[in-house]
């Protein structure tokens, strides 16, 4: 018993004093969370298991004390990954100890000024008052690094270190959110392409054959012969090791002079297909979902800086304009608009269909009231949100969407042929019945109504239905 007491107490600390500083010298993350760091002027990880480094580091950064995960925290160890050094302050054996001292010098001065922590903040006001507060303090920008654990292929300084590597997808949905826009300076890197279904960023690209979509391409040189103007595959000209004429049964000797190679011709494998264009489709590596290129969407992966109002944030918080805030937010795609801007946009789009020749089209999605009679108010915005976000996953970047109340949701595609919105049209109404069917115990009836038309300048009764 007093053996089994002796291992359930926490660590003791190790201090080392470096120049008047006293830093806090961890070993394991065994029994971390017992251990007092406030007093610690730093942190020096000293382990050679990137695993046990990466614990120490989500302990450190996943606090809600300010001068927890705020403080400096250095790895002392030369085989512990970049990509996980790049989470803390650096790796003292690529910086001199007196650079190191410097540094947290310098955030330990910062960190004094601040006077807000992360206690009884929900997860997207906590990442975001970090993230200015982490910026605040080191004086530099958040720079993404290019990171192949990571499911969006990049990692963010200090909050890849205490966010899940299948959760960075929330990090860019957070910090792109628009009532945080005034926090940030946004400067994008690179755009990573994600699966409408499972939202895996690993994608394969592959040419296909434009009439069964499938892979058996054989692709070959189509031969111009100059004498008689024939033009056909090379495989239509072999006889053996020689190039004999199908037309006019010429023996052609030399290219440039007998004929030459134009182009190049393919020919399905499946069902015989020639075309000289082939179909590019994505198959997702994580769920195996084959798509067309145009229902991919992509995220921005961007450098953030702090304007002067997440200075601001960063030392006082959020306060309680934020707190009194609602608790749900629909603005979360930037093809959403506000039902007033959206008619406007919809008349102007008709406007504009008199004036050239190109069709656009309009949707409407029409829940049946009464089979949602039975959700509370709290439910139904969380569903207003997820049938935002779902049908925006599928949207161009130029389409728009909109919602008038909880059982009418509007969107425009502008210029876009009649198969196009055909489909657009199939995909969302699967896949919002799947999402509540999936989620919901509706009974039998019908659940919904998705309709896509063709948009008449010279008919105005849609803006009649957005009244």
């Amino acid at each position: 018993m007093n053996a089994l007491r002796i291992l359930q107490r926490p660590l003791r600390l190790d201090f080392k004093e470096f120049e008047g500083l006293n830093f806090a010298i961890v070993k394991t993350d065994a029994n971390f969370a017992g251990l007092n760091l406030t007093k610690a002027d730093g942190i020096f990880i000293e382990n050679e298991s990137p695993e046990v480094v990466s614990n120490i580091i989500k302990e450190v950064r996943s606090s809600e004390v300010t001068s927890v995960y705020l403080k400096p925290l250095f790895v002392k160890s030369l085989s512990i990954p970049t990509e996980i050094v790049q989470l803390t302050d650096g790796r003292v054996e690529d910086i001199t100890m007196n650079k190191a001292l410097q540094k947290s010098l310098e955030i330990n001065e910062r960190v004094k000024g601040i006077q807000a922590d992360t206690k009884g903040l929900n997860f997207s006001e906590s990442l975001i008052l970090k993230t200015t507060q982490y910026i605040y303090t080191r004086q530099r920008p958040l720079v993404p690094f290019r990171n192949l654990v990571s499911k969006i292929g990049y990692s963010y300084p200090f909050l890849s270190g205490y966010i899940s590597v299948d959760d960075h997808l929330q990090i860019l949905d957070n910090l792109s959110e628009m009532k945080y826009q005034e926090y940030f300076k946004f400067k994008t890197v690179d755009k990573v392409n994600l699966c409408h279904e499972c939202e895996g960023t690993y994608m394969n690209f592959r040419e296909v054959c434009p009439s069964c979509n499938s892979l058996e391409l054989k692709t070959e040189n189509l031969i111009h012969h100059f004498r008689c103007a024939y033009i056909g595959p090379e495989s239509d000209f072999k006889q053996d090791e020689d190039m004999i004429c199908p037309k006019c049964d010429k023996l052609l000797r030399h290219i440039g002079i007998d004929y030459d190679k134009p182009s190049e011709i393919n020919q399905c494998q499946t069902c015989n297909h020639q075309s000289q264009d082939v179909n590019m489709r994505a198959s997702c590596i994580d769920c195996g979902h084959d798509m067309d290129l145009e229902h991919i969407a992509n995220r921005s992966v961007q450098t953030l800086q702090i304007t002067a109002a997440g200075e601001k944030l960063a030392i006082r918080g959020f306060g309680k304009k934020v707190a009194e805030a609602p608790t749900h937010e629909f603005k979360t795609t930037k093809n959403y608009f506000g039902w007033g801007l959206f008619k406007i946009l919809v008349g102007q789009e008709l406007t504009r269909l008199e004036l050239r020749s190109h069709d656009s089209h309009f949707g409407v999605i029409q829940l049946n009231d009464e089979k949602f009679d039975f959700l509370d108010e709290k439910t139904k915005d969380v569903l207003q949100k997820e049938i935002l976000n779902i049908v925006a996953q599928y949207l161009r970047p130029v389409d728009l969407i909109s919602f008038k109340n909880f059982s009418t949701f509007a969107f425009l595609m502008p210029e876009s042929n009649r198969k196009l919105a055909s489909e657009m049209k199939d995909t969302i109404d699967y896949n919002l019945k799947k999402l509540i069917g999936d989620n919901i115990e509706m009974g039998g009836g019908r659940m919904l109504e998705v309709e896509v038309m063709t948009l008449d300048p010279d008919d105005h009764s849609v803006l009649q239905l957005l009244e």
